[in-house]
């Protein structure tokens, strides 16, 4: 029996381990990538990236080793600033290169040309390497690092700001970009390694080497990004283009606001870096003399910031970022230096020991050096990605191509002037990066409001803002008085109301106005005049009067004669055969004689149908409550122009016996506009009786949403509280309550928390929705109807974050999401996130992002944890709203997508929905039922 328990055992082994292992091996890449911020969806091309940063990034930082190393040994730190002279040359003339070719080539083209030009570099310099004693050779040999570092840095973020949003940048580039941290450190730490053995000249051929091995990983890349099929579509318009060159950065540079402050807070920060490893450099320069020994010191050095540079990078600077926010993370850096630029310019002035100020020199550099890496880089270049990719690309060409250079000639020129050969000037040195720092905090404060623009501009309506038009010359006037007298209809509206605003004395326009042949401009002309109270225009009023016949301007014509002249005779239009023109003059008779109800009631109780019309319309005009029970009299007429005529007048008479009778007849007549204007112009008195009808369950879908969209026009505080029940409850038609709230728009501050309550009490349901449809993928009807669900829950939230915030912003987001592009939402949810509190946002976002189901359950699964749920349960929690209110079509979809599975569910589960008040889903029950039950 024992060698069976040994072959008992190794089975066991062989088969049980492997599954140990893998099952830990994914649940420990799921934690890291969780830890990391990284999606599933998301893992390979960051990945590819990862690796194709950390060859580059390896080669750069061993060329750069090599060429300060040689450079030190050779020549005093007080050459340096015309290496940075240099550098800015040779930086704007391949920034320029770069510019043709980036129109000309495909990206993956482009990528590789450059990564072949950097090994023809590094192959040409080691090739020259017997001139390493000739100033020349040593000058171009450290110049050309920072262009191997401008090219690296336009392919790999040029290549970066095409595959990611503004919502991914914010969480990737910081991920990405640290390839090029364990890139230095090898980089670093093979020149240590291997230099005394190969010689340090040598280290140039490791660098292409490096450089061959970023070649092979680029087709891979761009075959996972999908670039290439998107590129064949545009290529074309590239090479139309190839002629921008630097006047698309200075358009860039001058035409986005956005750009251009980004673009300063990089030279201000990097012209800070140059003066710190500057004088960083001279100390160095001075400690170690040889280039083996001046290699093992940056080797180490540099080794060292890169692992303080990746362990905060690992230890979450992107969850850092995103809690912190844009502003906040931007100036860490500055502040941080700030400090202890104070604390060497107080050492400075003190005469203190220059080791101390040469330490504090050292902590600065390894500041500046691992913060730029890991917070500001990554944090300005995801700061652009709401703008459009060309423009994401003119302005990493901008900052790398033209602000990074003139920052290296504008410290080399100062450097050179102002420091001596033998003694560094620390005072006016300290003095100079604490004015770059407080430059570059003084343009950081005020980036946020740029880019909370260009957001908005990012997903805006098309609509054009009103201008406010300012003139006083005498051209101007008489353009527009023409355009009265003899533009259309439209023309002359518009210039009426421009005159109207101003505080002209002469009244000509008016005149013009009105002896014109529209009578809509007559009309309008005559508000104007009796709104300004212009008693000047009463001669003119009669004079029209006298000569006109058109009924439609007649009525408005003795009004606004009546108001000017109390002796105006009136009685003469009273009998007028216009019954409009009756009408008005009636009502104004009346009023001059104290409500003289003996004419209102020959009116009607008139035979002729007219007569009572007029009456009713008099009624209304007066506001006559005690006409209550002949209004109602008429509302049952068999006479529908009677009947209309009496609905009208309870708009402006309205008692609760009139408005109970008006619902009655909305119930019969839902599509009737009569009722349904007569019944918002009733107001406060109607949302009480409207909310009761609504209670009752009885109404229509129809009638339904006409009621709540009526409480909205309401907008009583009665109608607040009545919409605010129906979106408690969840029910049905919730997703119109919060529209009409958001049409109400005024809320008190004391229902600001409430409603902030209310979005996350959805937004929960939402997340439960979300773990269903991850459920229920298998089921293509069930996870639509659920998708629509999460839909409604999108909208309510959206309605109900315009009553609370910028309703402007929030439009501008809605709009983001219709569009429904993965850029337009990523600027939408980033939009939001800076409009909205992050205790709401970071749940909407994780909800409504444009990512696989699989990567928002990951996310939200650190929110609320997901519960197990068998299929049974979930199917009766949709039918039964255990954890929300579902529609009737979401329970009618399960229902029907379970009918073959029914008697599992059992009958008494689908009965109650026979006697829906809802069609769709009492039909779909019965269906069931009678081709599922047949035998019972």
């Amino acid at each position: 029996t024992f060698p069976r328990y040994i072959v008992n055992i190794n089975y066991c082994y062989n088969i049980l381990f492997p599954i140990f292992k893998n099952y830990y091996t994914l649940k420990l890449r799921k934690n890291i990538l969780n830890f990391l911020l990284i999606r599933d969806s998301e893992f390979k091309l960051v990945q590819k990236l990862f690796l194709f940063e950390f060859f580059q990034g390896s080669a750069i930082a061993i060329y750069f080793t090599c060429s300060i190393s040689i450079f030190l040994k050779y020549l005093p730190t007080t050459y340096l600033p015309k290496v940075y002279i240099l550098a800015s040359l040779l930086l704007w003339a391949t920034g320029y290169i770069y510019n043709k070719l980036e129109h000309l080539l495909s990206t993956k083209v482009l990528i590789k040309v450059i990564i072949a030009f950097n090994i023809f570099s590094l192959l040409s310099l080691r090739f020259l390497i017997s001139q390493q004693h000739e100033a020349w050779f040593l000058y171009l040999f450290l110049s050309f690092f920072n262009v191997l570092y401008l090219l690296n840095n336009l392919d790999f973020w040029g290549l970066a700001a095409q595959l990611f949003d503004v919502r991914q940048s914010k969480r990737l580039f910081g991920i990405i970009s640290s390839g090029d941290i364990p890139a230095k450190m090898v980089g670093y730490l093979s020149a240590y390694i291997i230099s005394p053995y190969i010689g340090t000249e040598n280290l140039l051929i490791v660098g292409c080497l490096m450089l061959l091995a970023s070649y092979f990983i680029i087709n891979p890349l761009i075959k996972l990004a999908n670039l290439e099929h998107h590129e064949v579509k545009t290529h074309k318009k590239k090479i139309s283009k190839s002629t921008e060159s630097f006047e698309s950065i200075r358009i860039a540079f001058f035409g986005n606001k956005l750009i251009r402050k980004i673009a300063i807070i990089s030279f201000f920060s990097f012209t800070c870096y140059i003066i710190i490893s500057f004088v960083f450099y001279g100390y160095v320069k001075n400690t170690f003399k040889s280039d083996s020994s001046l290699v093992a010191f940056f080797s180490i050095f540099f080794f060292t910031v890169s692992g303080l540079t990746l362990i905060l990078k690992i230890a979450g600077t992107n969850k850092l970022v995103d809690h912190l926010g844009l502003k906040k993370s931007l100036l860490i850096s500055p502040i941080i230096l700030s400090v202890l630029g104070l604390l060497i310019i107080y050492f400075s002035l003190n005469s203190t020991s220059t080791k101390i100020i040469f330490y504090l020199y050292g902590v600065m550099i390894v500041v500046i050096d691992v913060l730029r890496s890991s917070i500001q880089n990554p944090v300005l270049l995801a700061t652009m990605q709401p703008l459009p990719v060309k423009s994401r690309l003119r302005g990493h060409t901008l900052i790398k191509g033209l602000m990074d250079p003139f920052a290296f000639l504008f410290i080399g020129i100062f450097l050179y002037y102002f420091v001596s050969e033998s003694l560094f000037n620390f005072g006016v040195l300290s003095f100079a990066i604490f004015v770059l720092i407080g430059f570059w905090i003084y343009f950081t404060l005020s980036l946020e409001k740029d880019y909370l623009n260009t957001l908005q501009s990012a997903i805006r309506n098309r609509t054009l803002n009103e201008r406010e038009i300012n003139f006083s010359d005498k051209e101007s006037i008489d353009y527009l008085i023409n355009k009265i007298e003899n533009g259309n209809e439209a023309e002359g509206i518009s210039a009426l109301q421009l005159l109207s605003a101003k505080p002209i004395k002469s009244y000509n326009f008016l005149e013009k106005s009105l002896s014109h042949k529209s009578t809509y401009i007559v009309n309008y002309s005559l508000e104007i005049i009796l709104e300004e109270n212009i008693v000047e225009m009463k001669h003119k009023l009669i004079e029209l009067l006298n000569k006109t016949s058109n009924h439609v301007i007649i009525p408005n014509l003795i009004k606004a004669i009546k108001h000017f002249d109390k002796d105006f005779d009136i009685w003469n239009y009273v009998n007028h055969p216009n019954p409009d023109v009756s009408i008005t003059a009636s009502i104004l008779y009346i009023k001059e004689n104290s409500i003289n109800l003996n004419l209102i009631n020959e009116l009607i109780l008139a035979e002729d149908i007219t007569k009572k019309i007029k009456g009713l319309k008099i009624i209304a005009e007066l506001k006559l409550s005690n006409y209550e029970p002949k209004i109602i009299e008429f509302l049952n007429s068999s006479n529908k122009d009677l009947q209309n005529a009496a609905i009208k007048t309870i708009g402006f008479v309205a008692t609760e016996k009139l408005v109970k009778k008006l619902l009655l007849l909305f119930k019969n007549d839902p599509k009737n506009y009569l009722i349904i204007e007569s019944l918002e112009k009733v107001g406060e008195l109607a949302d009480l009786l409207i909310i009761e009808q609504l209670n009752q369950k009885e109404n229509t879908d129809s009638q339904t949403k006409i009621l709540i969209n009526l409480l909205g026009k309401i907008g009583s505080e009665t109608s607040i509280n009545g919409l605010n029940s129906l979106l408690e409850k969840n029910i049905e038609y919730s997703d119109l309550a919060a529209q009409s709230i958001k049409k109400i728009g005024k809320i008190s501050k004391e229902k600001i928390d409430y409603y902030e309550e209310l979005i996350l009490k959805y937004l929960s349901s939402g997340i439960n929705i979300i773990y269903k449809i991850h459920h229920t993928q298998n089921s293509k009807i069930i996870s639509t109807a659920l998708e629509i669900e999460l839909l409604k829950i999108r909208n309510i939230s959206l309605d109900l974050f315009s009553i609370l915030y910028d309703k402007h912003i929030i439009e501008k987001v809605k709009t983001g999401f219709k569009e429904t592009t993965k850029d337009s939402i990523a600027n939408s949810l980033e939009l939001l996130e800076v409009t909205c509190p992050k205790k709401i946002t970071s749940i909407f976002s994780a909800l409504f992002e444009n990512i696989s189901i699989n990567d928002k359950c990951i996310q939200l699964n650190q929110i609320v944890p997901q519960k197990k749920l068998d299929e049974f349960e979930l199917i009766k929690s949709i039918l039964f709203d255990v954890d929300y209110n579902y529609t009737f079509w979401t329970k009618s979809c399960v229902l029907y997508a379970n009918k073959k599975r029914i008697n599992e569910i059992k009958k008494e589960h689908i009965k109650p929905f026979v006697n829906s008040s809802n069609q769709v889903l009492r039909e779909t029950a019965k269906h069931i039922l009678n081709s599922s039950f047949k035998t019972n």
